[in-house]
């Protein structure tokens, strides 16, 4: 696991990322409630309390991400960072009302998408967004290999079959794809 620790702490990968300037692309404010889904060591949590007054949400179901995440807490005094672990404990965030939500590097690990989605149409408040960032599906410099990976297209059908449109697609280098989607609800007349 320390190789996967080191892998995420990775400070080419997290310069890739660019966390907080990430978040605010994917317009985080300081009034905003997010879930970082699949939350790993923190790369976007521990940002993401710096600039939300509220709650941020960090979801993982790995034993040692938690243990690193509660390290993360304390020693950066995140009293905003709550600690989710499995998917039962989602149950603790308030429904509608997660503004955010972002995926890092995490989408393709996903079996169950079909609970993700209830979780998320659960948790989302109408007109807030899902933000996948993953490995463009080509070989780069790091990640998976491409059999791991999952093309832009096959995200959006999969985002689209559940009511998602896609809002902005962008990609911020040569190694990954930024995703952002929006719930469309329909109206009833």
């Amino acid at each position: 696991m320390k190789n996967k620790v080191a892998k995420f702490e990775n400070p080419k990968r997290v310069e890739l990322l660019e966390p907080k300037k990430t978040l605010t692309a994917i317009e985080v404010t300081q009034d905003s409630h997010l879930l970082d889904y699949g939350a790993g060591t923190g790369v976007f949590s521990v940002p993401a309390c710096e600039m939300i007054k509220g709650t941020v949400y960090a979801y993982d179901i790995n034993e040692e991400m938690i243990g690193i995440l509660e390290d993360k807490k304390v020693k950066h005094g995140l009293s905003n960072l709550e600690i989710i672990h499995g998917k039962d404990q989602l149950d603790i965030i308030p429904s509608k009302s997660l503004t955010h939500i972002i995926l890092v590097t995490v989408l393709h690990e996903i079996d169950n998408k079909a609970e993700m989605f209830e979780h998320f149409d659960k948790l989302l408040q109408p007109g807030a967004t899902v933000t996948i960032i993953e490995f463009q599906y080509k070989e780069t410099k790091m990640g998976p290999s491409l059999s791991h990976r999952m093309k832009e297209e096959d995200i959006t059908s999969l985002f689209e079959s559940h009511k998602y449109t896609l809002v902005s697609g962008q990609e911020p280098n040569d190694v990954f794809v930024r995703l952002t989607y929006r719930r469309f609800y329909e109206t009833i007349s």
